[in-house]
């Protein structure tokens, strides 16, 4: 399985007639970007501002915040905005020092802000980059949690959105990421291995289950692999009962 990433240099972040890249500026067409977004019907409206690093100004209510990435040969953020597919493999590019930042325009519970100068710029990576603010009016009476969902959504289609700009700009840089044969990959063996642990009497027990379908590959067969542990000993002595935080005399 391999992956190249392909990165492209952006210096600055402008509204223009039309997306595109040209010289390293990413070029928006705000409009169009609107109307993509406002397809939500939990939005009333969508407002997208630009905040550049060194300008007065503060972002206020973030939700999250996503570097604009578009896969050339597959699907994108499947399971979200695409339907689900393979991943970790082919072409994808991403746009450097560009930023979506998707807000809360409605609603209070987003406490995170991102200063774009001052002191504060150095307890956020997100005040150096040119950021791409989203900021959604929900409809009257929607539900908070699903008002939520679609600024994600949102934000999703407008990170492939720019980074669709750059389908046929070379990138400034190229990082490949590649896996061995999954018949031969036991993963990163430094990371922790989860299970799960039960009572057994006086005894406890162990069993961890890891497997992978092999599907779309070129030289292996199609199937399932797994691997059963299961295991069992002394139960852990019991700890000594927690003193009474009030006592009665």
């Amino acid at each position: 399985m391999r992956l190249e990433m392909g990165l492209v240099n952006i210096k600055d972040v402008r509204f223009g007639s039309r997306t595109a890249i040209d010289d390293h500026v990413l070029f928006i067409d705000r409009q169009e970007l609107i109307s993509l977004l406002a397809q939500e019907p939990l939005f009333d409206s969508i407002q997208i501002d630009l905040a550049h690093p060194g300008e007065s100004c503060r972002i206020i209510r973030v939700l999250d915040v996503l570097e604009p990435r578009y896969r050339l040969n597959g699907p994108n953020f499947p399971g979200a905005l695409d339907g689900v597919g393979l991943v970790g493999s082919g072409q994808t590019r991403a746009l450097k020092n560009v930023c979506v930042v998707e807000t809360s325009a409605d609603h209070a519970r987003g406490r995170n802000i991102i200063d774009m100068s001052g002191p504060a710029t150095a307890y956020s990576l997100f005040g150096a980059t040119h950021n791409v603010v989203l900021i959604p009016h929900a409809t009257k009476g929607a539900d908070v949690a699903e008002y939520r969902l679609a600024v994600k959504k949102a934000g999703l289609r407008a990170a492939v959105y720019l980074a669709a700009a750059a389908k046929e700009v070379l990138p400034d840089e190229t990082q490949i990421y590649e896996l061995p044969p999954t018949a031969f990959n036991r993963g990163p063996q430094e990371l922790p291995r989860i299970g799960y642990i039960f009572p057994i009497g006086d005894m406890q027990g162990y069993i961890n289950l890891k497997g992978f379908k092999e599907f779309g590959a070129q030289n292996r067969p199609e199937g399932w692999n797994t691997w059963l542990t299961f295991a069992i000993s002394p139960a852990p002595p019991e700890a000594a009962a927690a003193k009474p935080v009030v006592r009665k005399y």
